[in-house]
């Protein structure tokens, strides 16, 4: 979609999450509670997605230096961000975990699903039944806290805000650099 069209309600909150501050970012993201599957993801595997396509040779031999050059600031800032989550204390428990989901190991669903590949459900009834939320890599030791609530805390916090902040900003310079189109398709990064 266009994000200078407004025609989207959805696109009006990516925009505006792009622009914010690093201060913005810190108002916002300090002392929230965060589902830990949402942000115990590794982020290593989206900068190695993002790496192969940029190695692609079509890609290389076709695409302006403008985009290349935007796509390489993505993937550096997202080095930023995977270096913070490797250090394990970027995330307070808070104790609380909630029973409104459930992790499945993408394995159980299907054998060709990828090694550490997590699945979130939403229960729908009391026979297990439940509807996907999201989906991604979670790392054997993080999978436990899956279902905990929480915080942005530590030492790393304000490193991890600069590391967020840098992604929106390459993501914003490279939707600049496309003429304001974003596509988001979650099939691209599927492996």
């Amino acid at each position: 979609f266009n994000l200078t069209s407004g025609t989207i309600l959805g696109e009006y909150y990516i925009w505006q999450m792009l622009n914010l501050t690093e201060e913005e970012l810190k108002m916002h993201l300090f002392e929230q509670r965060h589902l830990g599957f949402t942000v115990l993801k590794d982020w290593t595997d989206y900068k190695s997605k993002i790496e192969s396509i940029m190695n692609q040779p079509f890609f290389t031999q076709n695409a302006e230096p403008i985009y290349v050059s935007s796509l390489i600031k993505v993937v550096r800032s997202l080095e930023i961000i995977a270096t913070v989550y490797s250090r394990n204390n970027l995330f307070d428990n808070t104790g609380k975990k909630t029973n409104e989901y459930k992790v499945i190991n993408g394995k159980e669903m299907n054998l060709d699903n990828p090694k550490d590949g997590y699945i979130l459900l939403r229960n729908i009834d009391k026979e297990g039944h439940g509807i996907v939320i999201d989906f991604g890599t979670i790392r054997k030791f993080n999978v436990e806290n899956c279902l905990n609530y929480l915080t942005i805390g530590g030492e790393n916090f304000s490193g991890w805000i600069f590391g967020l902040h840098d992604v929106f900003k390459s993501i914003e310079g490279w939707v600049e650099n496309t003429g304001n189109n974003l596509i988001i398709d979650p099939l691209t990064f599927r492996t």
